[in-house]
């Protein structure tokens, strides 16, 4: 099932709440989880190096998700399921586009844990915020307040450190429940190459 999180046309801000910590945080961890719920995604950089915020809602939620990086060539099909069938299946949208620079294009692939269902969140951001369009996905699903697991992730840019620190890597790895989870981009970034963005597309 695909959904949009946002559109070149609507920005969205960051938001203030995530949902609400699990009733089982105590001690040390209950006081970090406490943290991120007053904060909300605003946890910084410097507040993940003195507390080691990843591991301990882990711990909480019983595991340690991981990631790893993937750069992908712009040969079609690329023999990779989330890749070719709900990621390239965008590719007249991505082509459209006016200004290519101020435009990312994210997916992200998770599991509804409530239901099962498998689901892609997209967002296709313009502007002040184009390249964290992967921000926005996990932004939306915390408003939503979906339980949910990241399978797959894509960008057509490598998520920044300023992406990763605050948001990214805490959803990850309090969510992926002791899986590891394949983030995609068409270019490494900083600083960006529009023709391999360009010709992943084609």
């Amino acid at each position: 099932m695909h959904d949009r999180a946002t559109s070149d046309t609507e920005p969205r801000s960051r938001p203030k709440r995530p949902g609400p910590a699990p009733a089982q945080a105590t001690g040390a961890a209950g006081r970090v989880l406490g943290l991120q719920r007053t904060l909300g995604n605003t946890v910084t950089a410097d507040i993940l190096a003195a507390h080691p915020v990843q591991r301990m809602v882990s711990e909480v939620q019983g595991a340690f998700g991981t990631w790893t990086m993937h750069q992908t060539g712009p040969t079609h099909p690329t023999g990779n399921a989330f890749l070719d069938n709900h990621v390239y299946v965008h590719r007249q949208t991505r082509a459209n586009i006016n200004n290519p620079w101020q435009s990312n294009f994210a997916v992200l692939e998770y599991i509804d844990l409530d239901t099962g269902q498998t689901h892609h969140l997209d967002s296709f951001n313009a502007g002040s915020r184009a390249h964290h369009s992967e921000e926005v996905i996990f932004w939306t699903l915390n408003e939503r307040g979906t339980n949910y697991r990241p399978v797959a992730l894509f960008s057509d840019r490598k998520p920044c450190g300023g992406c990763m620190g605050p948001t990214i890597g805490p959803a990850i790895s309090a969510k992926a429940r002791g899986f590891d989870v394949p983030i995609y981009y068409a270019t490494d970034y900083p600083p960006g190459s529009q023709a391999e963005i360009s010709a992943w597309w084609q």
